[in-house]
């Protein structure tokens, strides 16, 4: 995750965990001079669209007060949805067995994408099966992760 990223989830995670939320993950991107703010909440019993609508109202006071951002900023609250992006380690780890796809910033054994069956992870890396070779991708490596859902 950026730091800028960090930063965010640092400066909101108390007004989202306050309300009995718990803070997935953030997502700052700048395309052409377009600036998107996306904030992935969760909780025990899900996320419905009020719940994002409620967080949306109130962490939109903590960033007009707290925080320089553009005035072209959009801001999105959402669930993290099926294909959930993983944004940190304990959430790889909680998804061991899945299939997930990896994105990365440069290549592991020659490859800049990993889709695959995550087996196992540690604090630095983890370990993905795709077509019987197992890749290890240290996590300053990843761009995006996801979940691929997959349906029986």
């Amino acid at each position: 995750m950026s730091s800028r990223n960090t930063n965010i989830e640092e400066l909101l995670s108390a007004t989202i965990e306050a309300m009995g939320y718990e803070i997935w993950g953030v997502d700052y991107t700048i395309f052409k001079s377009r600036v998107n703010l996306c904030v992935y909440i969760d909780s025990d019993k899900g996320i419905t669209v009020d719940d994002c609508a409620e967080v949306s109202n109130q962490i939109e006071g903590v960033l007009d007060v707290e925080a320089q951002f553009p005035q072209n900023m959009t801001l999105q609250v959402s669930s993290p949805g099926l294909d959930r992006i993983l944004f940190k380690p304990r959430q790889f780890a909680s998804r061991v067995g899945t299939l997930i796809d990896v994105r990365l910033s440069w290549p592991v054994e020659g490859r800049t994408h990993v889709r695959g069956r995550l087996n196992s992870c540690n604090a630095d890396s983890f370990l993905v099966e795709m077509d019987e070779q197992e890749f290890e991708i240290r996590f300053e490596q990843v761009r995006r992760a996801r979940v691929v859902p997959e349906f029986n």
